[in-house]
């Protein structure tokens, strides 16, 4: 075993919590950086350890795409951290060069708080005009070809994940990421946006663009692959929701193989329909199991503003009882929806151990032979 990976393997405090702000250009060598060679040293003198993975089930506060650095007031008490969106494009600020400032500085601030980090990596976005698809892509046809983004039903601007050159350019960015923050002892968890295609207009406009079921479905395995070889001591997730004819029975056996977690926004007991669902409950147990509570889904009636604020209780009851949730990540919006779930988790009738009542026990694929 090389010292590199002695570091991960090792996971000491001191060293997980080590990391300059600033770009970084990316590489192949194997050789240490100054990062992981300071990181080196403090694994060699430190004497608390922690044992992978970094298990920290219960409630975080979901902070959303485009908020900037997190700010200490939305660090909540009652909540064991904070899940926290990331564009691609506002990481890879060009070809192979990362900038980490914010992610670092999230990370120093929820350490001080004693709270941890959960990474989404987001390749999408949901805003007419707006994209997490880096500029070199965008305006690289030469290189990726004319069909390397796609339209989205809000004419969002998306990644054609199943062009090979753009699938490995989102798994290079994963793989730098966790060459990062795999070794770091805030964060406990990473995880993979939805697995819907959400195109504009019909199937036939992205077959168009070399879209097939086969591809899409094979571009969100390797993305898993990768996501699992970048992060081996860091808990991992893929959310799926909804995909192509037979595509989440793959993904889910997949996710089992390697040992992946799974689980998908949109937690509401009227959005138990959701395809993907159906992974989340068969494998709660034996791979990490994860939901997001998001803007629409604090309402009575799910998207529908007007039919009131729904119950945390009752969500809370459905994510543990019928999705069995290891993990709940509660949007901080609306206000008024989230106030109440930070009231019901601060209360004295709500569970006191540090999974909030969630269930505990370390997933079976995750156990240490």
């Amino acid at each position: 075993m090389n010292t590199k990976h002695t570091i991960l393997a090792c996971l000491t405090i001191a060293a997980l919590s080590l990391g300059a702000t600033g770009c970084v250009a990316g590489s192949d060598s194997d050789s240490l950086s100054d990062e992981e060679g300071a990181a080196e040293g403090a694994a060699e003198s430190a004497a608390a350890v922690i044992a992978f993975p970094k298990w920290r089930p219960g409630h975080y506060v979901f902070i959303g795409i485009n908020t900037g650095p997190l700010q200490a007031k939305q660090i909540k008490e009652g909540f064991r951290g904070v899940q926290k969106a990331y564009l691609w494009n506002e990481i890879e600020v060009a070809r192979d060069v990362y900038d980490f400032s914010e992610i670092d500085g999230d990370i120093q601030l929820l350490a001080a708080h004693g709270k941890s980090l959960v990474i989404q990596i987001q390749y999408k976005t949901f805003g007419p005009g707006t994209t997490a698809v880096p500029k070199y892509i965008l305006n690289g046809a030469a290189e990726f070809g004319p069909n390397r983004t796609y339209l989205n039903r809000k004419d969002a601007i998306y990644p054609s994940i199943w062009n090979k050159k753009i699938g490995d350019r989102f798994r290079a960015l994963i793989s730098a990421l966790g060459k990062r923050y795999d070794a770091n002892a805030t964060v406990t968890a990473v995880n993979l946006p939805e697995t819907a295609q959400s195109n504009k207009g019909t199937i036939e406009y992205l077959k168009g663009l070399g879209y097939t079921p086969e591809s899409y479905t094979d571009a969100i395995k390797q993305n898993m692959l990768s996501l699992k070889q970048s992060f081996p001591h860091t808990v991992t997730f893929q959310y799926i929701n909804w995909g192509p004819a037979n595509a989440i029975p793959t993904w889910t056996a997949y996710a089992k193989q390697i040992g992946v977690g799974v689980g998908g926004p949109d937690v509401h007991p009227d959005r138990d329909s959701i395809p993907g669902w159906a992974a989340t409950k068969e494998l709660a147990g034996t791979v990490p199991v994860a939901g997001a509570v998001q803007f629409e889904d604090y309402f009575k009636k799910p998207t529908v503003e007007n039919s009131g604020i729904i119950d945390p209780w009752a969500t809370y009851k459905y994510a543990r009882d019928d999705l069995h949730l290891n993990y709940i990540f509660w949007g901080n919006a609306p206000s008024e929806g989230f106030q109440k779930a930070s009231d019901m988790v601060s209360s004295p009738q709500f569970p006191d151990d540090p999974a909030g009542g969630l269930p505990k026990a370390l997933p079976t694929k995750l156990k240490t032979p």
